[in-house]
C-alpha cells in the first residue's frame, strides 16, 4: 500500500509505515487513519513478521 501521504512496506519480515506529508508536519487526516488502520490489519494477519 503506497500513496502521496503514507508509505507502507513489508521487507524481510519487517513492516514499515511512513508518513509522508512533510509540508503538515505529518499531521494526521482520516483518510491516512483509514489507511495506517488498514496496514496494520495486514500486519497482524501476516504470519512472517519479526516481533520487536
Amino acid at each position: 500500500m503506497s500513496d502521496s501521504t503514507i508509505i507502507f512496506d513489508i521487507d524481510a519480515g519487517i513492516a514499515t509505515i511512513t508518513l509522508n506529508r512533510p509540508t503538515r508536519h505529518n499531521a494526521l487526516t482520516l483518510e491516512m487513519l483509514a489507511r495506517i488502520d488498514r496496514a496494520v490489519a495486514q500486519i497482524e494477519e501476516a504470519k512472517t513478521l519479526a516481533s520487536c
